[in-house]
C-alpha cells in the first residue's frame, strides 16, 4: 500500500512539475502559475511528510545548510522594504509572490528531491519540456514569417510594421512582439535553461538524440529573441563546462565555433542591425549622452550605473519598496531622464527596492548555492549527480550574466529559476547525508 501511494504521489510532482515548467516562459499572465505553484509545493509537502520522522530529518539538514541561513536575509530584505515602502500594500502583494510563493516552492521541492533515492530523469523531463514548448514557439514563428493573411498573437497591432516588414523583420521581430513569448521577459531565460540542461547532457553523452536538437534549437530560438545579454551569456556558460569536465574541450570548442560562426554569417548579411543597434563611434569615444540619443539601449545600461548609483547612497539601506511602481517614485530624476522605468541591472534594481542590504544578501545566497553545487560535484562519483551539477552551475552563469543587463528575477523568471535550483539543492543535502552515514 505504501509502495503504491508512493508512485502515485511522485507521478502528481512530476506531471505538475512539467506542467508549470512548460507554462513558465509563457507571458500568459499569473493566475495559472500561480495555481500550479502553489499545487506542486503541497504535493511536494504532502509526499515529504507522510514519513513524520523522514520528514523532520530531511528538513533538518535543509535548514541547517548556508543556503538556507542565506535565503532567510534575503527574505528578510525583502520584508523590510515591504515596511519602508511608498506603497506597502502592492510591496506586500510582492513580498508574497516572490518570498513566500517562490521561496517555499524551493525548499519544498528540494526536500522532495532529497528523499527521492530513485532516478526521476529530471534532466530529461526539463529537456522534453523545452522540445514541447519549441514546437509551439518555431510553429507559430512559422506562422509569422509567412502568413500573408494575418499574424496571430500580435501584441500591439501595428508596433513592428509587419505589413511592410522583410522576412528577417518578422523572424526577429517575433520574440518581442507576441504576446504569448516575448523574449525579453520569461521566454529568453527559459531557453537558457534549455541549453544549459541540454549542453550538461551532450558533455556526458546522455541522450545525445533528445539534448542535441534541444540544445541547437533553444539557441536558434534565442538569437531571435535578439536578447545580446542572454545570447552572450549561453556561449560564456557553455565555456564554462571546460572546468567542469576535461572531456567537454571538444564540445565546447565545436560549440564557440558554431555559434561564432552564426552571429559572423548574420552580421555579414546585413542582419546585424537587429543586434547592433548603437551608434558606437559615440561610444566608444564616450560621448555616452549623445549615443543615449540615438537607437540603442547599451547607453542607457551604461548611464543606469552612474545614475542610479549615485541616487542609491544617498540613502544606501533605505528602499523605495518591492516593485517598479515604488522605484519610479523614489528616483523620478533618473527614471525620468532615463526613460525607464527600473535600472536594467539586477544589483541595481534590488539595491532601489530594498537597500544595498538586499542586493548583498543575494550575492550571499547564489554564492551559497554555487558552493554546495561544486562540492556535491567534486564528491559524488555518480555521472547522473555530476551532470545535474554541471547543469545548475552553468545555468546559474547564464543566468545571472544575462541578469546584469536586465531586471527579470520576478513572476515567471524568478519561480522558473527556483523551481530548477530545487533540484540540484535536494541532490546535494541527499549525498551530503549520505557521506555522514
Amino acid at each position: 500500500m505504501t509502495d503504491h501511494h508512493t508512485i502515485n504521489s511522485s507521478g502528481s510532482v512530476i506531471l505538475i512539475f512539467f506542467l508549470l515548467l512548460v507554462c513558465l516562459p509563457f507571458n500568459s499572465g499569473p493566475t495559472l502559475k500561480y495555481a500550479l505553484a502553489v499545487l506542486f509545493t503541497a504535493a511536494s509537502v504532502y509526499d515529504v511528510c507522510r514519513d513524520t520522522q523522514r520528514c523532520r530529518s530531511i528538513f533538518h539538514r535543509l535548514l541547517k545548510t548556508p543556503v538556507a541561513w542565506t535565503a532567510g536575509l534575503f527574505a528578510l530584505a525583502l520584508l523590510i522594504s515591504v515596511f519602508t515602502s511608498m506603497d506597502p500594500m502592492y510591496s506586500a502583494r510582492k513580498f508574497m509572490e516572490e518570498a513566500v510563493l517562490n521561496l517555499g516552492l524551493y525548499f519544498s521541492f528540494a526536500a522532495y528531491c532529497a528523499t527521492t533515492d530513485r532516478d526521476t530523469g529530471w534532466m530529461d523531463i526539463i529537456a522534453w519540456a523545452v522540445i514541447l514548448f519549441l514546437v509551439f514557439y518555431l510553429g507559430l514563428m512559422m506562422q509569422w514569417a509567412f502568413s500573408h493573411a494575418g499574424r496571430l498573437l500580435l501584441e500591439i497591432p501595428g508596433k513592428c510594421d509587419f505589413p511592410q516588414s522583410t522576412f528577417w523583420d518578422r523572424i526577429f521581430g517575433y520574440g518581442n512582439c507576441n504576446q504569448l513569448v516575448h523574449g525579453i521577459k520569461h521566454t529568453s531565460f527559459f531557453l537558457l535553461l534549455g541549453i544549459s540542461v541540454s549542453f550538461a547532457g551532450i558533455i556526458w553523452k546522455h541522450r545525445p538524440w533528445l539534448h542535441v536538437p534541444a540544445c541547437v534549437l533553444s539557441f536558434l530560438s534565442l538569437v531571435t529573441t535578439t536578447r545580446r545579454a542572454a545570447i552572450i551569456a549561453a556561449i560564456l556558460g557553455a565555456g564554462m563546462a571546460v572546468f567542469l569536465r576535461k572531456e567537454a574541450r571538444r564540445h565546447v570548442l565545436v560549440a564557440i565555433i558554431l555559434c561564432v560562426a552564426l552571429l559572423s554569417t548574420l552580421l555579414a548579411t546585413g542582419k546585424g542591425r537587429y543586434f547592433l543597434r548603437e551608434n558606437w563611434d559615440l561610444i566608444l569615444q564616450g560621448e555616452i549622452e549623445k549615443a543615449k540619443e540615438q537607437e540603442g539601449s547599451i547607453p542607457i545600461r551604461m548611464l543606469c550605473i552612474t545614475e542610479f548609483s549615485k541616487e542609491i547612497m544617498k540613502h544606501p539601506f533605505r528602499g523605495a519598496g518591492l516593485g517598479r511602481r515604488n522605484i519610479r517614485r523614489r528616483f523620478p530624476g533618473p527614471c525620468k531622464d532615463l526613460g525607464i522605468s527600473h535600472p536594467h541591472n539586477i544589483l541595481l534594481s534590488l539595491a532601489c527596492e530594498t537597500g544595498i542590504q538586499g542586493a548583498i544578501a543575494l550575492i550571499l545566497l547564489v554564492i551559497a548555492q554555487a558552493r554546495m553545487f561544486i562540492q556535491a560535484f567534486r564528491r559524488t562519483g555518480s555521472d547522473q549527480t555530476k551532470m545535474l551539477m554541471a547543469a545548475a552551475l552553468i545555468y546559474m552563469c547564464t543566468f545571472w550574466l544575462a541578469q546584469l543587463a536586465t531586471y527579470s528575477f520576478h513572476h515567471g523568471t524568478s519561480t522558473l529559476y527556483w523551481l530548477f535550483m530545487a533540484i540540484p539543492t535536494g541532490h546535494a543535502v541527499s549525498c551530503r547525508a549520505s557521506e555522514i552515514s
